[in-house]
């Protein structure tokens, strides 16, 4: 019995050990949408700049379009927005099902050092418009 739980042991403290060091991990602000729900979104420091991703589904609704979109913003420690994009769904956001669509984006490097968090917006209207 001890031998099991000196091997037991053992091997805790060598997963432990040669564990992958964390990723820079990124705040993630969220804002919700009437008809979209965000979920299981993350954000991390890349080698490139900042890369965020995560799932889009639908909320239960009344079938229709989905008339939302989303927003990407990179801010810095004092709330001002460094850059923004519109993220493309990579699949259709299901009209009648919960099949969830995934996303992601990545912020190029010029000013990804000063980026303190990352906020996304599920915007109203199908397509990004200028000014929104």
């Amino acid at each position: 019995m001890k031998v099991f739980i000196a091997v037991g042991a053992a091997l805790v403290a060598a997963s432990c050990a040669t564990a992958p060091p964390p990723t820079d991990v990124v705040p993630v602000e969220i804002v919700q949408g009437k008809i979209v729900h965000l979920w299981s979104v993350s954000a991390a420091r890349t080698l490139e700049g900042a890369r965020v991703a995560g799932l889009a589904s639908r909320r239960l609704t009344p079938n229709g379009p989905v008339n939302e979109h989303l927003h990407a913003e990179a801010m810095d420690s004092e709330g001002r927005v460094l850059m923004l994009t519109p993220v493309a769904w990579n699949s259709i956001i299901s009209l009648r099902s919960k099949k969830s669509a995934s996303f992601q984006t990545e912020f190029a490097s010029t000013g990804a050092g000063s980026i303190s968090h990352i906020r996304l917006s599920v915007i109203a209207g199908a397509v990004h418009r200028e000014g929104q």
